[in-house]
């Protein structure tokens, strides 16, 4: 399988998937199922994935059906921050969020993975510190409408002003 899904974290709030530069839409429905059965084996309010995608240039075909099902593997508090800076990361981003508008508050990018890490550390302690999932911000306020209308991902201090 050219994505592996295991756990980022001992307290397995994180899960990772790590991309192979050539994967394929079954490996990532292998992956979603993966994460669910993962997803379910724990209690938590809330799990953050990690898709680990630094090495991913290109995206396989029939992306609107399959991506779906990441989403489908989820519960409502999760959240999603792709990680890497390449042109596919940004494609599906932008993609999910216009396709699946009621999931968009999920969806997160970071340019590396360890922003990735610290960003999911922070919904964490966000959550246990509330007892809850972090409070997100509703579409609107979550993605910024430049002059020519193409998304942009805010920045961590957006999404979590200092206390």
């Amino acid at each position: 399988m050219s994505i592996q899904v295991s756990w980022d974290d001992e307290t397995q709030h994180i899960l990772r998937w790590d991309y192979d530069e050539a994967w394929t839409w079954n490996d990532a429905m292998q992956a979603a199922e993966t994460t669910r059965l993962l997803r379910n084996a724990v209690s938590h309010a809330l799990v953050v994935v990690i898709l680990n995608m630094g090495e991913v240039q290109t995206i396989p075909r029939d992306s609107m059906r399959n991506m779906r099902r990441l989403l489908q593997a989820l519960q409502p508090n999760d959240v999603v921050i792709m990680s890497g800076d390449g042109t596919a990361v940004g494609v599906i981003t932008v993609f999910m969020r216009s396709i699946f508008p009621a999931n968009a508050n999920q969806l997160y990018t970071a340019p590396s993975l360890a922003e990735a890490r610290a960003l999911a550390q922070r919904f964490i302690g966000r959550g246990q510190s509330e007892n809850k999932a972090p409070t997100r911000p509703k579409r609107q306020s979550s993605v910024e409408t430049t002059t020519d209308e193409h998304p942009t991902q805010p920045s961590r201090d957006d999404l979590f002003p200092s206390d």
